[in-house]
């Protein structure tokens, strides 16, 4: 017979993008949850590579299409509902954890993680009618639950500003780690020139036409690359026609490289075989790739905007993302940086990256988790 469900960790959509940010963050909490309450934990999630003794739960949650319209949204809120009361009677939870905006349950206490407010703050961005839906169903999440998780300081200001009716007791600042290997990369990384380096998606907010603008502005490619990795989130080796524009425009087609397809110990050589790693991002919850480069021993500049000036501490190099001709300069700043700078910044960039780990993220969300499982708040 199981032992009784401490713990119901429930999520649908991570695996569309498995090795994006989302993703890397439930799979720790996954396998930290496991790790303190095994059998008293049980996990519903669609990623493919948690550990097997895991006890996990399918259900046949319909998110993809869940934002087409309004009744498309109702009916699948009450699809869940009755689903989920189902499991609630044989699993009797303490709590159940959502940690990307799960379904609404109506008897248990629940925890949700917020990574952050482009929909609202970027609205231009996104289809309408699915943004609004996304951002009603966020406020339900807030309103229902027993504590919040806010992965930045930035990210918690953002959500008392935006949505000042939510408690501020609630809400918890648990920033997220890094993984140990990024501080041990092999450095095999066999390149032919010098390069910059990108990762993440490249669509929206990210603000990755402007970065293909700066780098042909500072005038660095006749010397250098510009390595990009969007890891599963494009199609293999394909440019959208926005970039296609700016690379022919600006004659950069054989400077640019894009990569698809990478394993975590590749990613850590490619961070570790930069000359800089370069983050224009418009707005972040948090800015994963930062922390993993800063760990890596990389030099970094990023945006000095949301949560970014969190993620790369005292040692990034900040420039406004909106500014084309600021981008630049941090590349060039990059390239003719002397050896003494170098290293002060590699050295504080590990020394900021080692303070954010993912036991740290795990062992602080446990204790908020027993607190609303204890007492039924947080």
């Amino acid at each position: 017979m199981s032992a009784k469900t401490r713990i119901f960790l429930i999520e649908s959509r991570a695996a569309r993008a498995p090795r994006g940010g989302v993703a890397r963050y439930i799979r720790h909490m996954a396998e930290g949850l496991h790790a303190k309450y095994r059998d008293r934990l049980v996990v519903c999630s669609r990623l493919d590579d948690l550990p097997s003794s895991m006890r996990r739960l399918y259900l046949p949650l319909r998110y993809p299409w869940r934002y087409s319209s309004q009744l498309l949204y109702e009916a699948t809120n009450g699809w869940e509902r009755f689903l989920l009361s189902t499991v609630e009677r044989r699993l009797k939870p303490d709590v159940i954890f959502s940690p990307l905006y799960g379904p609404l349950t109506s008897t248990t206490p629940q925890v949700f993680t917020v990574y952050d407010f482009r929909l609202q703050i970027y609205p231009d961005h996104f289809e309408e009618k699915g943004r609004l839906l996304e951002i009603e169903h966020m406020k339900r999440c807030f309103e229902r639950a027993y504590a919040i998780l806010s992965i930045s300081n930035a990210t918690k200001r953002d959500l008392l500003h935006l949505h000042p009716n939510v408690d501020e007791d609630k809400v918890h600042v648990v920033p997220l780690g890094v993984s140990e290997h990024f501080f041990r990369p092999s450095r095999s990384v066999a390149a032919t020139r010098p390069y910059f380096l990108f990762v993440g998606n490249r669509s929206g907010t990210k603000n990755f036409l402007r970065l293909l603008e700066a780098f042909a502005k500072s005038g660095l490619a006749s010397h250098y690359d510009l390595r990009v990795i969007s890891p599963g989130l494009e199609r293999a080796g394909e440019w959208s026609e926005s970039e296609q524009k700016v690379t022919r425009s600006e004659n950069l087609g054989k400077s640019v490289k894009l990569e698809v397809k990478v394993s975590d110990a590749q990613l850590a050589d490619a961070y570790a075989g930069a000359i800089g790693f370069i983050f224009p991002s418009e707005h972040e919850g948090f800015g994963l790739p930062v922390l993993e480069a800063l760990a890596s021993g990389t030099v970094v500049a990023c945006s000095n905007t949301s949560s970014l000036p969190e993620a790369g501490g005292n040692a990034a190099i900040y420039f406004d993302p909106a500014v084309v001709e600021d981008i630049s300069k941090s590349l060039v700043q990059i390239a003719q940086m002397d050896s003494t700078e170098r290293a002060t910044r590699i050295k504080e960039g590990q020394r900021h990256a080692a303070s954010l780990s993912w036991k740290e993220c795990v062992d602080r969300t446990c204790a908020i988790l027993e607190s609303v499982a204890s007492h039924g708040t947080a």
